[in-house]
């Protein structure tokens, strides 16, 4: 629930973030006396909000992940039969064949 909290939030910033990049972007294009300044700090903004969005993604993928290994270990255990063969069952469903 954290992790979509903190997805959620990131995508209501991110109008923010394009009218920051935006004035960034129109102050640089006037030749602004701190325009090194100003190009420095929106690549590292940039860059640090790129990098919140890719480990929010990589946490989200290995919550799925546990999540996933969890339900086969009770299904495994519940149903009395081995977790490859419930893994096994799952990838079949999931592909369609």
């Amino acid at each position: 629930m954290l992790n979509q909290a903190l997805e959620s939030e990131i995508v209501a910033h991110e109008p923010l973030m394009e009218a920051v990049t935006n004035m960034a972007h129109h102050m640089v294009s006037k030749k602004h006396p701190a325009t090194d300044e100003i190009e420095s700090k929106l690549n590292s903004l940039l860059a640090d909000l790129r990098e919140l969005k890719d480990l929010t993604t990589e946490r989200r993928l290995k919550l799925t992940s546990a999540v996933e290994s969890q339900m086969v270990s009770y299904f495994s255990l519940i149903l009395g039969i081995g977790e490859e063969t419930i893994s096994h069952i799952t990838y079949t469903v999931l592909a369609g064949t």
